[in-house]
């Protein structure tokens, strides 16, 4: 049976219909999909204020080994700079992972290909610029995690158990995996900002996850600084759980938009870009 809800989404049943939105795009009530195993939303909105472009860039992948990947980077190095890194960085895997005609499950060696080659490309552009980077491999039932700097993935299940939380890879980000900075308090630490590795450094380093399985109604968030910098995990985790995927992106975005107008003095506030997918496993 389909309902009003499912019916506006768009299916995605093949590698053909694999999905970038670069920086130049918006997509503020979000975009929703239907995947074979799952649906999924994309949301991309930049700074409110802002006249240049969006930083963020966000990309859907289905290959044709049947495994998918969801990916949201973050641009550095300010206006064109920074889109243009973060729009390296998807279009980069969205190029390699379609040239691939692996059948057997799993895409690594790909995806780290793709992350060596589009760094090399920002570094090229010789102008300081760079990008985070937040990269998901679904494969049937287990996904695996990749990133660099403080975009962030989080996994979580129905009941609201954190099954998934990748650490940023910042000062801040450290210091709360080591129990020095507590989590709340981290959201607004004067050095938040700062971040230890991305793609586009002559030192870069991707880190790789173990595989993590994926139970029916679990819902991955895959989503900038943007994001993580105005809503508390705890409070994600409780807002992502359940209801449709439009519902929470929009309960998402009212906060957004709210936190970042400042109108609680007592919660975090930080105008930026924002980029995120949320996915949810119903088979």
């Amino acid at each position: 049976m389909t309902t009003k809800d499912d019916a506006l989404h768009t299916k995605i049943e093949n590698p053909s219909q694999s999905v970038v939105f670069s920086a130049r795009d918006t997509v503020d009530a979000g975009e929703f999909y239907d995947l074979p195993q799952g649906q999924l939303a994309v949301f991309l909105r930049k700074r409110p204020g802002r006249e240049t472009d969006n930083e963020d860039s966000v990309g859907i992948q289905l290959l044709v080994n049947g495994d998918s990947v969801f990916t949201v980077a973050d641009g550095m190095g300010g206006a064109q700079g920074g889109a243009r890194a973060s729009e390296i960085v998807v279009q980069t895997l969205h190029s390699t992972l379609s040239r691939s005609k692996k059948q057997d499950a799993g895409c690594r060696e790909e995806i780290l290909n793709a992350f060596e080659t589009a760094n090399q490309e920002i570094l090229k552009l010789g102008i300081g610029a760079g990008s985070t980077v937040a990269t998901v491999e679904l494969s049937g039932n287990q996904i695996r995690p990749f990133h660099a700097g403080d975009s962030q993935i989080l996994l979580v299940g129905q009941r609201g158990k954190q099954k998934l939380l990748t650490v940023s890879h910042s000062p801040v980000g450290y210091g709360v995996e080591a129990g020095l900075i507590d989590a709340v308090d981290a959201i607004d630490h004067k050095e938040r900002h700062l971040i230890s590795n991305h793609v586009g450094s002559s030192d870069m380093r991707i880190e790789i996850g173990s595989a993590v399985s994926m139970a029916r109604r679990d819902t991955l968030l895959i989503a900038s600084d943007g994001l993580f910098d105005n809503v508390h995990v705890a409070e994600l985790l409780q807002l992502i759980r359940k209801g449709s995927l439009k519902k929470v992106c929009a309960n998402l975005v009212t906060l957004l938009t709210s936190r970042m107008a400042a109108d609680d003095k007592a919660e975090p506030s930080k105008p930026d870009d924002v980029g995120f997918i949320l996915y949810r496993r119903s088979l």
